[in-house]
């Protein structure tokens, strides 16, 4: 039994010892191969460097809101303008019911304003909440003066349209996406901060220069709290931000209310804020886009002095005769 038990026992101690040896040896390995990825691009080193901060900024530029939903919101209810679809294109019917004042939360245009303005609300706080990397503070605080208008702009969206909705003004983490409803009070005052905050840091239209037409400015955070206040019935301070745009002289109105359409007039005086568009051109023959050709024959038909059913041509050429003069929609405060 002796002599058994000894060769036995010697096993077990290599066994032992060869699994000790293992593990210091996995050990050591995991602690040399364990280092931060160096092809990793964080949040410090994109939003630190001026590109990357200047590149959040334009993210929210490119909200998604244009097209039908802008259009349905804040043209079709009013009586300045229709649908001005063909009917085989299957949107007419749609569109009317806001014409009408029929529809309800399932209509596309509805969704489509509720996502897209809280998605670029999403980027505004993306970007706020990183912004604090940059490491020039001059264009730091221009940023952040960029991104804090667009939310303001975003949410007098959205109250409008809905009344009270969530005040998201943060990044949200998982288990913090339900928020509950803000009132409506508490939403006009994250704008008018926010506003206020932009039209205090914003370059006014001539520091940005021509190269940055159609970005915001303080003049356009100043028309927008103007706009603001005025929906708050507060007339005083309507008359102080109003009174601020015109004593600084860069915004006025178009010389020729009819040429303010033609494409070449997009950054005209009277444009506070654009959005940039690409400027379609496919060969010599056609200088002009589409769209661009179709906003030339209908400016040709407006005037200051009165506004009347005309004959009109689409860019197909088939004549229709309009009950209300329809305004080609572009983005100003």
């Amino acid at each position: 039994m002796l002599l058994c038990g000894e060769p036995k026992t010697i096993t077990m101690k290599k066994i032992y010892s060869i699994l000790l040896a293992s593990a210091l040896t996995l050990s050591s390995c995991a602690d040399f191969l364990d280092v931060d990825s160096q092809g990793k691009l964080t949040e410090d080193v994109f939003f630190g460097e001026e590109e990357g901060a200047l590149m959040s900024i334009n993210a929210i530029r490119a909200w998604d809101i244009i097209g039908f939903s802008w259009f349905a919101i804040t043209e079709l209810p009013g009586d300045n303008s229709d649908t001005g679809s063909e009917l085989a294109d299957g949107s007419v019917a749609r569109l009317n019911q806001f014409n009408d004042f029929t529809y309800d939360a399932s209509t596309s245009e509805i969704n489509g304003w509720w996502e897209g303005n809280y998605k670029a609300i999403a980027s505004c706080n993306v970007a706020l909440d990183n912004l604090g990397a940059v490491k020039n503070e001059e264009l730091r605080v221009k940023c952040v003066a960029q991104a804090r208008f667009f939310r303001g702009f975003f949410y007098f969206n959205l109250v409008r349209a809905f009344g009270g909705v969530p005040l998201v003004t943060k990044v949200l983490q998982p288990g913090e996406y339900n928020q509950p409803r803000a009132t409506e009070e508490a939403v006009y005052q994250q704008i008018i901060e926010d506003l206020t905050y932009a039209a205090e840091h914003l370059p006014t239209r001539q520091e940005w220069g021509a190269k940055e037409s159609g970005r915001a400015t303080k003049g356009t955070a100043e028309g927008l709290l103007a706009k603001v206040y005025l929906f708050r019935q507060d007339y005083a301070n309507v008359k102080k931000y109003t009174g601020q745009v015109i004593a600084r002289g860069e915004y006025s109105l178009h010389r020729d209310y009819r040429d303010l359409f033609n494409p070449n007039s997009y950054y005209s005086d009277e444009v506070m804020l654009a959005k940039p568009m690409k400027r379609e051109i496919p060969d010599a023959r056609q200088p002009f886009s589409t769209m661009e050709r179709h906003w030339r024959e209908r400016a040709r038909f407006i005037s200051r002095k009165k506004c009347r059913p005309v004959p009109i041509k689409r860019p197909s050429g088939l004549p229709v005769t309009g009950t209300r003069t329809r305004l080609p929609n572009r983005i100003v405060t």
